[in-house]
């Protein structure tokens, strides 16, 4: 994943009060692989199209009124 997504992905979390938790559990993934995956430490190429279609809508509004 490239490092412009992996920092997209975290400032949107930080802007709509999610976290990396409240992620993994969209993707249907762990809180360590998420973490792995943003840290470069995994490869992401499973997650990529899902992390941006949660990215996508996150940005649109879809999940402001759910809890981190």
């Amino acid at each position: 994943m490239s490092q412009d997504l992996i920092t997209e992905v975290k400032i949107e979390l930080a802007k709509r009060n999610k976290s990396k938790a409240w992620l993994a559990r969209k993707l249907g993934i762990s809180k360590v692989y998420l973490g792995d995956i943003l840290d470069g430490k995994k490869r992401a190429a499973p997650q990529v199209e899902p992390i941006k279609i949660v990215l996508a809508d996150l940005k649109a509004g879809r999940y402001d009124k759910e809890d981190a």
